[in-house]
């Protein structure tokens, strides 16, 4: 069995790098910089992620069991209301991951008070890690290889 997912240390992870920078909680809580008088943690550190989705996902798929009952039962205004809420849910739930990727890239070199290595263009993570690279889905970054080009190119000739 899978052990349960806990997205809590995420937000821990951002808390770190934030204290190491002598950036307090407070702001990150608060989402305001002081000194430059602008929004710009985007998650919220009030509360635990993983309570913030979890009660997100609970309330998408209530209306999503609420459309289900309703579509047995042929009331179609309660069944497409259902899933216009449930869009909502799912906008939101959507909403806290783009947040999560902009707090990656705030850390990465949007706020200038953190500060990272460059990553060299052929690097991999070292084995020393147990670490396996993501297949699948994971878009490449820049061009496709010439590989895949030239294959293009046949199959247009």
């Amino acid at each position: 069995m899978k052990e349960a997912i806990n997205l809590n240390f995420v937000q821990d992870i951002f808390i770190k790098l934030a204290e190491r920078q002598g950036i307090p909680l407070e702001e990150l809580k608060s989402g305001w910089n002081k000194e430059r008088e602008t929004v710009e943690w985007f998650l919220n550190y009030k509360k635990p992620l993983q309570v913030q989705i979890d009660r997100d996902i609970e309330l998408l798929l209530q209306q999503f069991m609420l459309h289900r009952q309703a579509m047995e039962a042929g009331d179609l205004v309660t069944a497409s209301a259902a899933l216009v809420r449930a869009g909502t849910f799912a906008g939101t739930l959507s909403d806290t991951f783009s947040k999560i990727y902009d707090e990656c890239y705030k850390v990465l070199g949007d706020d200038k008070r953190f500060t990272w290595p460059e990553i060299p263009e052929d690097y991999k993570t070292p084995e020393h890690y147990d670490y396996t690279e993501p297949t699948g889905r994971i878009k490449p970054e820049g061009p496709p290889p010439k590989s895949v080009l030239a294959v293009g190119r046949k199959a247009i000739e």
